[in-house]
């Protein structure tokens, strides 16, 4: 299991269907009637899986080529293409779970875990947490800290905080795609009204759609 979905294994129905339940921001809900119109077309070019369809859109002259060759708007693929790519989750530094003291964060770091991609995929058995604790002299419970943090980054829209703050509220990418967007939204509020890991007010809508892109990673 990656800590990206893989690509190309994400056919176009899968796709299609995605867009479809997605609440999108208001600037992109144009390409919600379109989507399998374009997909349709895409697909007469060998272009049918999400790897293939942001590699064919990965620049401005690649969606204009396939805007004239496809009879498909060009903004409607510029918007399509930004889409499907906010769906590759963001690698965050390990220097970004700055809570963490940083003489135990360049320790992490000289041992080869620069990433969450890297704690996901090192620290995610108990018993490799073990000897790498021993081995760098850090206490087991901070590494499965960090392996929690960065599995919850994999869910769209979380930052190291609000995956922080998640991860001290004892939920999981499981526990997540299950919760009530209600309870949750109410039980983030009112711990960071005590810890203060963030400014503002994270919003009920804005919980729908962190449970609704929860489902999209591989567990």
């Amino acid at each position: 299991m990656g800590y990206q979905v893989s690509g190309s294994e994400y056919d176009s129905q899968r796709i299609q269907e995605r867009i479809q339940k997605t609440d999108l921001v208001p600037s992109l809900e144009c390409i919600r009637k379109e989507t399998g119109y374009i997909l349709t077309k895409l697909k007469l070019k060998g272009i049918d899986n999400l790897e293939k369809c942001t590699q064919a859109l990965n620049n401005k002259k690649k969606i204009k080529e396939l805007s004239i060759d496809l009879s498909i708007d060009e903004n409607i693929l510029v918007l399509f293409r930004r889409e499907i790519e906010g769906w590759k989750i963001k690698i965050r530094s390990i220097d970004e779970l700055n809570w963490i003291d940083s003489e135990i964060i360049k320790r992490i770091v000289a041992y080869g875990i620069k990433n969450a991609e890297d704690a996901f995929n090192l620290l995610n058995k108990e018993k490799e947490r073990k000897r790498i604790s021993k081995d760098i002299s850090i206490d087991e419970h901070i590494l499965k800290e960090i392996f929690s943090v960065s599995e919850l980054m994999r869910i769209r829209w979380l930052s190291p905080n609000i995956s922080r703050l998640l991860y001290e509220l004892k939920y999981t990418v499981v526990k997540i795609q299950k919760a009530n967007s209600e309870l949750l939204c109410n039980e983030i509020f009112e711990y960071n009204k005590v810890k203060k890991y963030y400014n503002g007010k994270i919003g009920e809508r804005d919980i729908k759609r962190i449970i609704f892109e929860s489902q999209y990673v591989n567990i």
